[in-house]
């Protein structure tokens, strides 16, 4: 793990109370084992259906769990039983989940046409929202009654406001150096935060962090080398802004709010923050196209899943990395935890592993 430099691009985007508005809320060193099923592993399979679809993303509220796929699919998982649901819709993929209580989901995905959100009550699901642009991430905001922030295609970050029932523009991010002539750029991949003043979002070419000191959006990108790629988020709980970010090479970045040494990058206001890096590896073929798909996490540890099923852990106190034996092959898409000792991944073939990182 090592510090990198990053710079602050642009700001405010929109004023902070416009955004409220919207949404009415005014109130390195790596032991990697084979992925071999002989190897014993902290996880086991919990579901897989050979041929099946491909799970991408996964939500969870105490014993409750949901998981959506490609093809409408989804998985509701409620006192220690699987109810699958959908998986016949063609062209019609979910690619995130998220959710105020397990009554109350909602999921973001792409179509032929172009976008959509669904809503469901934890049995089944209700399309609310159409449009042009694909969608790719979704956030429940917490206690901001009921508002949801997805994103997607172009830079699209809408909000839905609960009380209203309605949908509204919630900002455009701009693209980052180097997609001046990519159409669909800037591609907005995930969003997660913990409150409607702290959450970010990990872009195509760059990183986007609400600022309350800036009433705008600020948007990062690392300066030391190009060609990083960002394609999910965690945002830690706590007093300062830390987000978990799963990039191209296989690798991974923590945005820390912390601040004080001389890689760190400074923002309007004082915003003070610097990445650290976990795990890239350039030496692999086709890496810059090898993402790492899924991370969550606690202040103690977080963990990392790719595209090629290797499942990774990462210590924030000694920054030390471990690669972990997996049960399975298959590529992994996405992660939710209890705590450490009780987490879920899922993948293709509607992979759903369960297990511990303790």
């Amino acid at each position: 793990m090592r510090p990198l430099p990053i710079v602050r691009v642009s700001v405010a985007l929109c004023s902070l109370i416009a955004c409220r508005q919207i949404l009415d809320i005014d109130d390195l060193s790596e032991n990697s084992p084979p992925n071999d099923v002989t190897v014993s592993s902290t996880f086991t399979v919990a579901n897989r259906v050979a041929g099946g679809e491909t799970l991408t993303g996964i939500w969870g509220s105490d014993d409750f769990v949901v998981t959506v796929g490609t093809s409408g699919v989804s998985y509701f998982y409620d006192h220690d039983r699987f109810e699958r649901v959908g998986g016949n819709a063609k062209g019609r993929d979910f690619a995130a989940v998220s959710g105020h209580s397990k009554s109350d989901i909602y999921t973001a995905g792409t179509s032929t046409s172009g976008g959509f959100v669904s809503h469901s009550d934890g049995h089944e699901w209700r399309v609310i929202y159409e449009t042009d642009t694909p969608l790719h991430g979704v956030w429940c905001v917490p206690n901001a009654h009921g508002a949801v922030i997805v994103v997607g295609d172009r830079g699209t970050i809408l909000g839905y406001d609960a009380t209203r029932k309605t949908w509204s523009k919630f900002a455009t991010m701009p693209k980052a150096k180097g997609e001046e002539n990519v159409p669909n750029a800037p591609i907005l991949w995930s969003i997660s935060g913990q409150s409607i003043d702290d959450f970010s979002i990990a872009g195509s070419g760059q990183t986007y962090h609400w600022e309350p000191a800036l009433e705008g959006f600020a948007n990062y990108r690392v300066i030391n080398y190009g060609g990083v790629s960002f394609r999910a988020v965690w945002q830690l709980r706590g007093p300062a802004s830390n987000a978990l970010f799963g990039t191209n090479y296989s690798g991974a970045m923590w945005f820390s709010g912390a601040g004080g040494s001389d890689h760190d990058a400074s923002a309007d206001a004082g915003v003070t923050y610097r990445f650290n890096e976990f795990g890239r590896d350039e030496t692999e073929e086709g890496a810059a196209n090898r993402f790492t798909t899924g991370v969550w996490g606690t202040a103690e540890k977080f963990i990392t899943v790719d595209d090629h099923g290797r499942i990774r852990t990462h210590d924030l106190g000694t920054l030390a990395t471990k690669r972990l034996p997996a049960p399975t092959d298959e590529p992994l898409n996405g992660i939710w935890g209890k705590s450490l000792d009780d987490i879920w991944i899922v993948g293709s073939s509607e992979l759903i592993l369960r297990g511990t990182i303790r």
